[in-house]
């Protein structure tokens, strides 16, 4: 009867030990989620005459045309347009691995989906190489 007390006791403990892991991998990944959904990321073309924000879904929310980009042709409007937004999206890119290379030991295995599935989402957002001219 002590012998089971001792296994029940023990396993009590163990049980403890795992909720409490399994409540701070939720509080971690939460932290990791918001550093990533809560920002916007805005990027100036190389010649600073577009500015396209996008948000952590790599969609673009907004874009800022200065005056000197209306004088610009329709192509080099577009090429600049494309600068900023794979601006934007490098930004995002490293948010996302500085918000999961911060992860512990104990979520990596999550945190290690994270970035491959971002990968995957901002490769698809970025020009295909013929679509560059």
């Amino acid at each position: 009867m002590v012998m089971d007390d001792a296994r029940l006791t023990a396993a009590r403990e163990r049980l403890e030990k795992l909720r409490q892991e399994a409540h701070s991998a939720a509080e971690e990944t939460a932290l990791i989620a918001a550093r990533i959904e809560q920002t916007t990321y805005s990027a100036w073309s190389r010649g600073r005459e577009v500015r396209i924000t996008i948000g952590p879904d790599a969609l673009i929310q907004g874009a800022e045309f200065t005056e000197d980009a209306m004088t610009r042709s329709p192509r080099s409007l577009a090429a600049a347009t494309m600068d900023a937004h794979d601006r934007a999206i490098a930004l995002l890119r490293s948010s996302v691995e500085v918000a999961v290379g911060a992860a512990s030991h104990s979520v990596q295995g999550l945190a290690d989906t994270v970035l491959s599935e971002a990968e995957a989402m901002l490769s698809s957002a970025e020009p295909r190489p013929d679509d560059r001219h």
